[in-house]
């Protein structure tokens, strides 16, 4: 198929230091899609990039294009956290945005090795990677959730990612609009050209090549250049024109964003399961609780390829048929080639162990897959909330549900009645800002250490102390201090 009566959109990215929307627009150009990144203020707390704010707010007050949106779906992190942000952050910053694109084609779960494998420093091959099944599981919970906040988006993707890495997503792409990526006819290397000469030489004359479950119905727009077209609009912080990827939408399809931003033209909604439907649990050992809450009471826990009977999804939480509750994010819905275990003989439900209420004391402090920097990152634990703790070994705190925190960012939780141990009081910290486009935020003083996030620039942080030209900062992580100065 092909993009019938196309107009051209252009996306950038936070690596824009600026954009000229006049030149996109004259160059004949119907929307543009902006990279929305997060950031963190000095609180700690996620907000938008300023660089990805003042590409839409420039997009929005400078032209009159079409917004629209990408955000990048990270499989490391927790999909529903992630929809739910995207979604506060639209109704928050207020911005005319039209359409939401949920990027997903991410395939490794360790950015370090990633980054290692793509410099060379390791063979690409050895970059760990997730199970079809949780690839697949996470990104139909990542668009469920935003598509039940925001029902104007869609999935970015393509045949290649969905056929080598992740076949399930075939099963619910359907219900979606979809953006793909295809590079079928474009410079062999990064090309200065003018709007002109793009749409003269280098427009697609090819059909696309859709993943089984991307109905052509539903396909709104092609991307068709990767980087490879350097054209008038989008510029380094020195003004240096910056390469492109550009794309074909459906003019209808624009058209009809641009009328109305109240979901003009929405694919079938995702099923809400009326009756019992059947989904299997996907991570070695997950919570069943009482009610639809993180704190509520726990029940029992559910092992890895248990069918659950799901009654209802909603806020990310399933219902199921006894009335107790999952985190929907660690179950996927039962089909075919789900693999599942034969259950076990049944066994008496297991007795939770004894916990001890501890206090988190920094903003945000990580929770891990195991006790050890290096492990796999779950969630955040923000400062002042309660975690039962059943064990402390090494450093490291066992919580109930068999994750782990370091146990110096936390301190026991006090009782009322005088003497018990005072919480500590947090170390002073000194506001630091960055100064270069993107730098690392390590877990270890070491740049070899395991890769947290990026800090951009612009971006605050609290420093607690400086030492052998590392920075930590109040959450325990790391930056290179000669990235970052002193907040004037």
């Amino acid at each position: 198929m092909k993009i019938l009566d196309p107009v051209l959109a252009p996306d950038v990215s936070i690596w824009c230091d600026h954009i000229n929307p006049k030149e996109f627009e004259d160059g004949g150009c119907a929307s543009v899609v902006v990279g929305l990144y997060p950031s963190f203020d000095s609180t700690g707390a996620r907000i938008l990039s300023p660089i990805s704010r003042q590409q839409c707010i420039d997009i929005a007050t400078k032209s009159s294009m079409v917004l629209q949106v990408y955000y990048w779906d990270d499989i490391t992190q927790d999909p529903i956290q992630q929809a739910d942000w995207v979604a506060q952050i639209i109704q928050s910053e207020g911005l005319p945005i039209k359409w939401v694109w949920a990027d997903q084609e991410q395939w490794w779960t360790d950015w370090t090795a990633w980054q290692q494998g793509r410099s060379g420093t390791v063979p690409i091959n050895t970059v760990p990677t997730g199970t079809p099944t949780l690839i697949s599981a996470h990104y139909e919970n990542f668009i469920r959730e935003l598509h039940s906040k925001f029902p104007q988006s869609g999935v970015y993707t393509n045949n290649g990612f969905v056929a080598t890495w992740a076949p399930g997503m075939n099963a619910w792409l359907p219900q979606y609009r979809s953006w793909v990526p295809q590079y079928g006819r474009q410079p062999k290397e990064a090309t200065q050209m003018t709007w002109a000469q793009l749409v003269a030489n280098w427009l697609p004359n090819y059909d696309i090549a859709l993943a089984a479950g991307q109905l052509p119905e539903l396909v709104m727009g092609h991307q068709f250049t990767g980087d490879s077209c350097i054209l008038p609009g989008s510029y380094t912080k020195d003004n240096v024109q910056l390469p492109l990827d550009v794309s074909e939408f459906s003019k209808a399809f624009i058209t009809a964003i641009k009328a109305n931003s109240q979901n003009p033209v929405v694919g079938p909604p995702p099923p809400t399961p009326a009756s019992p439907v059947d989904y299997v649990v996907i991570y070695a050992r997950i919570n069943v609780r009482s009610l639809p809450d993180g704190n509520s009471t726990w029940v029992r826990y559910a092992v890895m390829n248990e069918v659950l009977h799901v009654v209802n999804i909603s806020n990310g939480w399933a219902k199921l048929s006894d009335g107790t509750y999952v985190y929907a994010a660690y179950i996927s819905l039962k089909t075919t080639t789900t693999p599942v275990t034969p259950p076990p003989t049944p066994i008496p439900t297991p007795v939770p162990p004894a916990t001890e209420a501890y206090v988190v004391m920094y903003p945000r402090v990580n929770v891990r897959a195991q006790p050890s920097g290096a492990s796999a990152f779950v969630r955040f634990a923000l400062q002042g909330e309660v975690l039962q703790v059943v064990n402390i070994a090494n450093g490291w705190a066992e919580l109930l549900d068999g994750t782990y925190v370091f146990a110096d960012y936390i301190a026991k939780k006090t009782a009322s009645n005088p003497g018990g141990t005072p919480t500590p009081t947090p170390p002073a910290t000194v506001k630091y800002v960055v100064v270069y486009a993107r730098i690392n935020v390590r877990a270890k003083p070491d740049s070899t250490s395991a890769f947290v996030r990026f800090a951009v620039k612009g971006e605050v942080l609290q420093v607690v102390n400086i030492a052998n030209g590392w920075a930590q900062l109040a959450d325990g992580t790391y930056v290179f201090a000669d990235y970052i100065q002193k907040q004037a």
